[in-house]
Parts: structure tokens; sequence; C-alpha cells
């Protein structure tokens, strides 16, 4: 549980469903994000969402408030850039600088809520999905294993980063080095630390890789095998009855297709 952004091993139904279903779900998502334009609407699903990942991947609920901060960020920064365009409708806080309209207030919650829905849907994936069996669901579409094993290394190297970075933080306190304040002092001291891990890392992969005549054969064996899953067959089918439900609920009020 120390990490926010890498696999979590559990048990659970999520879990046992192959990695292609649950990309699909991703993508059913995303174009519910996009076709549905009521901020109601859109926050309702972004909680579906969350309690999807709760339920049936028996997330723990800390997980999702440890990176609630940073989408928040995002959503309002979206927002914020909203509100500085949209200027229609009736003026509902009269800021000198800002004045928050119903239009530009509408939108702004749209736009915020669309980033959480897909951001919170990827991240639920990530805990959920083992990354060999996403390069064996990619493999099996047909893409080169190359490129399978590179997103493999990609997904592993996020954790490996925050635990960089976490070793560098206790052997600063040891040293009795002063904490900083602030996100950006402390990118600045830990940028170069892990920049220079990051380089002998990948160096260590390249001679591993090539040790091991990676790219040599057009194929390779594998220990396992990619199956389909019903688990995630009726994954997509609930979310496509509860789509549909909400497309519904959103055309009787308007709201879909809304222009950009």
């Amino acid at each position: 549980m120390q990490f926010s952004i890498q696999y979590i091993r559990q048990d659970s139904i999520m879990h046992r469903m192959d990695a292609l279903t649950k990309m699909l779900w991703i993508f059913l998502i995303g174009i519910y994000g996009f076709v549905l334009g009521s901020p109601l609407l859109l926050g309702i699903s972004v909680l579906l969402v969350i309690l999807t990942g709760l339920v049936f991947g028996r997330i723990p609920a800390i997980m999702f408030l440890r990176v609630s901060g940073y989408l928040w960020i995002l959503g309002i920064a979206v927002g914020l850039g909203q509100l500085a365009i949209r200027r229609g409708g009736a003026v509902l806080v009269p800021l000198p600088l800002l004045p928050i309209t119903e239009q530009g207030l509408e939108w702004a919650l749209r736009f915020a809520f669309r980033i959480m829905l897909i951001a919170y849907a990827s991240m639920v994936y990530i805990w959920t999905t083992d990354p060999r069996k996403l390069v064996l669901g990619l493999i099996h579409l047909g893409v080169p294993y190359r490129f399978g094993y590179g997103l493999y290394v990609a997904l592993r190297f996020m954790p490996l980063m925050e635990n960089e970075a976490e070793v560098i933080r206790q052997a600063l306190t040891v040293r009795s080095v002063a904490e900083v304040s602030g996100r950006v002092e402390a990118m600045r001291r830990y940028a170069m630390p892990l920049l220079v891990a990051g380089i002998r890392r990948s160096e260590n992969v390249a001679i591993t890789m090539d040790s091991r005549a990676f790219g040599a054969f057009p194929t390779r064996t594998y220990v396992e095998s990619f199956r389909w899953t019903i688990s995630g067959a009726m994954l997509l089918l609930a979310y496509l009855l509860i789509g549909a439900a909400l497309i519904y609920l959103g055309a009787q009020s308007g709201g879909l297709f809304q222009r950009i």
C-alpha cells in the first residue's frame, strides 16, 4: 500500500478479469464522458467508477484519497480556465477579475468531471491489472512484443521511481537534513537524484535485455496465455446498460453532445 500508481495484488473480481476487457471498459467510459453533457450525470458516473473500484476491485479507500488531491487540482485548474472563457448567462458571483457566470460554472464542472472520470477509471485499471497480463493481451491482439514489453517497463518504472524518492527522503532524514516546504522546493530537491537513478536503472534494463537476446527473434514463448473472462464481459454489459440509462436521462434533459 505504499505506492499510489502501481498494481495492487488482491483477490477480487476485477483482478481476475482479463486486461483487454478492462481496457475496453475505459474506452466505454471515455465515450460516455464526452457524450454526456450534464455535470450531474458526469458526477454520478465518477461515483460509479469509484464504487466499482471499491466493491469489485477491493481497492482500499485510502488509495482513492491519495490520488484525489492531484485529480481535484487538475480539475479545478481546467475549471478555472472555463470560468475565464465562458462568460454567458447570469452572473452568480460578481468577482472583480473573474466573475462566475451560470454558463461558466456549468462548463467548469463539465470539464472537471470529464477529466476525473477518465482519470479515476485509469487508476482503477492500473491498480487491478497485472502489467504482465496487459502485455499478453496486447500481444494477443497482434501488437509486436517489443512494444508490449516497452509498455511493461514503463509501468514498472513508475513505482520504482516512487520507491527511489522514498529512499532519498529517508537518507536525507538520517543525515538530519531539514524537510523543505512546498512542492516546488521538493521537486528541486528530488529532481536530479531521481534523474540519475532513472538513467542508471535504464542502463541496467538495457544490458539485461541485450544479454537475454531480447528482440532477436520475431516471436517469444510465454508461461501464461491470454484468455477472455466472463466477469469482464459482465462488467462491459453492466456499464453498457448503465451508460444507456444515463444517456437516456441526458437526452430527456437536453444534456448531450455539448459543443466545446
